[in-house]
């Protein structure tokens, strides 16, 4: 398949209005060589005779695994990795629409920087919307734009997940040992690829709408399942991340350097993170990741800026890390208030 090509894994149980549009916008729109992995689990007879009718096109080889069963979410992707023999393996849900070049703007962010482990596409489930009466076709299409460029993730999300495919053998696919049919797994395997010294990130200059639920609405188990492997996650790794206000008024390397890795330890627990830095930070030593929201100001704005941030959020702040003297005092004298921890930031 030569050094671009890639294996797609599209796990498929039932709902053929889902599955349908989703493998024709798939055949339609992949210009990159690949092969199309079906793992079907234990579908309906209808769903089942669409996915045999299945062909072929110049682009997308299709071969199709039978499941007797529905063996889960993190087996029924394992047994498409295992079968995976490309460069990289995507991981997909039956409940996405993809545009023309997603597949290789994904590839090409993954191939830009050595610490990418995984790639997801921009979309709806990262809380990015069409505007006010427009579509996420001409969304995807607009973001092209942005050619190139990536944030960082917590983790990569399930619906649609690139990888090079000797990571995921590396660190050993999906846990299926750990939680029951779905839920948690991609969380926990970006902990493992981020044990790896690797980033989980979002490929901003492609779009791929997902329905989202529209599997499990129906699944009598949802809820039980969510909070069963909710606690096991949390179990394995321990407590989520909390909500951080960071105020940098030392704007050197070093100083910001260690803020940026405690933003971003935040942000990868699941954390929302808040970092208020000198509007003379240059950008590189600044981080993008959709869980830290960056504002630059003038330095003598930054003491009063925190304070405002910290007792105006709506969501309390757990934690408050700072180097500036002033807002630390502020802060302490003003604690019943906000009630957040404070870090002095050396």
């Amino acid at each position: 398949m030569g050094t671009k090509g890639c294996d797609l894994v599209l796990l498929s149980w039932n709902h053929l209005e889902c599955t349908r549009p989703c493998v024709e916008s798939i055949l339609a729109n992949t210009s990159v060589l690949c092969r199309l992995i079906v793992v079907d689990q234990a579908s309906d007879a209808e769903t089942r005779r669409y996915l045999e009718s299945l062909r072929s096109t110049p682009t997308v080889h299709v071969e199709l695994l039978l499941n007797r069963v529905n063996v889960g979410y993190p087996r029924g992707m394992n047994q498409g990795l295992h079968h995976a023999t490309a460069p990289f393996v995507c991981f997909l849900n039956n409940d996405i629409l993809v545009p023309p070049g997603w597949l290789k703007e994904m590839i090409a962010v993954a191939e830009s920087d050595t610490s990418i482990g995984t790639v997801c596409p921009a979309s709806n489930t990262f809380d990015i919307h069409p505007p006010a009466g427009g579509d996420w076709v001409t969304l995807a299409r607009a973001r092209t734009a942005h050619h190139g460029r990536w944030s960082e993730l917590p983790y990569g999300e399930g619906f649609c997940l690139l990888a090079r495919t000797p990571l995921m053998r590396r660190v050993g696919g999906f846990d299926e040992a750990t939680y029951e049919q779905i839920y948690f797994e991609d969380a926990d395997l970006g902990r493992r690829v981020q044990a790896e010294g690797l980033r989980c990130v979002m490929a901003e200059g492609t779009y791929v709408w997902h329905h989202g639920g529209r599997t499990m609405a129906a699944h009598p188990g949802r809820a039980r399942l969510f909070e069963e492997n909710r606690r096991r996650f949390l179990l394995k790794w321990g407590p989520q991340g909390e909500d951080l206000l960071c105020v940098v008024g030392n704007g050197s390397e070093e100083r910001m350097r260690r803020a940026v890795a405690i933003a971003r330890d935040e942000a990868n627990r699941g954390g929302m993170v808040w970092l208020l830095v000198s509007r003379s930070v240059p950008e590189r030593l600044l981080c993008r990741h959709l869980g830290i929201r960056v504002k630059r100001l003038n330095p003598w704005l930054l003491p009063w800026q925190g304070l405002r941030s910290a007792l105006s959020k709506r969501r309390k702040l757990a934690r408050i890390a700072t180097d500036v003297a002033a807002l630390r005092w502020a802060l302490a004298v003003l604690k019943p208030l906000h009630r957040a921890r404070l870090q002095a930031l050396e």
